[in-house]
């Protein structure tokens, strides 16, 4: 083999170690997990490579030394850049396999958060919006789940495993591209925030249905035409009212 072409091989064959660290460091940018190590890398990387090609070029070139000499040391330089891509920095390989590539995973669903009192319609309303779009809306109601797993309200540990259902559902719905329909009454601000979280968790965008501007009297005779377990007791809804929408009723107006 000419001196020319060894070069050429040699050279080509660094070239493809450096592409390969380059090509790691833009799929960890591209899924936005380049950082000041992973940059670091993929140069000092590049510089062992051709630390051992360059000199070894210019003595094959003018003459200074044995073919089998010059293949044993780029032989040593693709060995070592390639130790340091596979074992020196596994971990930023292991990040890029594990990371999901924003051009297959679809875009997380929005998550709508209806608050209101029970009878002031957002359940009605996001019914009908699911049916608008089955393939890409679903809705998650807290008492939908209660009653198929519970049946009823049993007490504070089974409302704890409902809430679990409920979060969970919505972030699997969200992660798989679709959007949804909290329609709980969802007055408290700490069950507001766990939806938040949730949402967050996959980065989604999240939209407010502010019902509670529905007058109570509106609420209430609703109400009265529910049967069987849709049917809320009265006054657990004043009570309601009163705690969280009552103090409440300038802010309220203002956002409607």
């Amino acid at each position: 083999m000419s001196d020319v072409v060894l070069s050429a091989v040699a050279v080509v064959a660094v070239a493809a170690v450096i592409a390969m660290g380059v090509q790691g460091h833009l799929s960890l940018s591209r899924r936005g997990l380049a950082t000041r190590r992973t940059r670091s890398t993929m140069l000092v990387g590049s510089l062992i490579a051709l630390s051992a090609l360059t000199p070894s070029l210019v003595l094959l070139l003018s003459g200074g030394l044995p073919k089998w000499v010059y293949t044993t040391m780029v032989a040593v330089a693709l060995g070592l850049s390639a130790w340091w891509w596979l074992w020196r920095d596994r971990q930023m390989i292991l990040a890029v396999l594990a990371a999901p590539d924003p051009g297959t995973e679809p875009l997380p669903g929005v998550l709508y958060i209806y608050r209101g009192l029970p009878g002031c319609g957002k359940s009605t309303r996001a019914r009908a919006w699911v049916e608008e779009d089955r393939d890409h809306r679903a809705r998650v109601n807290r008492d939908d789940m209660r009653r198929m797993l519970h049946g009823a309200w049993c007490g504070l540990v089974t409302e704890t495993q409902v809430t679990t259902a409920c979060l969970a559902s919505i972030r699997e719905l969200l992660r798989m591209g679709v959007s949804v329909a909290c329609d709980d009454t969802n007055l408290r601000e700490g069950a507001v925030q766990a939806l938040l979280l949730t949402a967050a968790a996959v980065g989604a965008v999240v939209e407010f249905v502010d019902m509670r501007a529905v007058p109570l009297t509106v609420c209430l005779t609703r109400n009265a035409k529910r049967e069987g377990a849709e049917h809320v007791p009265d006054e657990k809804i004043i009570k309601m009212w009163e705690d969280h929408i009552k103090p409440r009723r300038k802010e309220i107006a203002r956002l409607n």
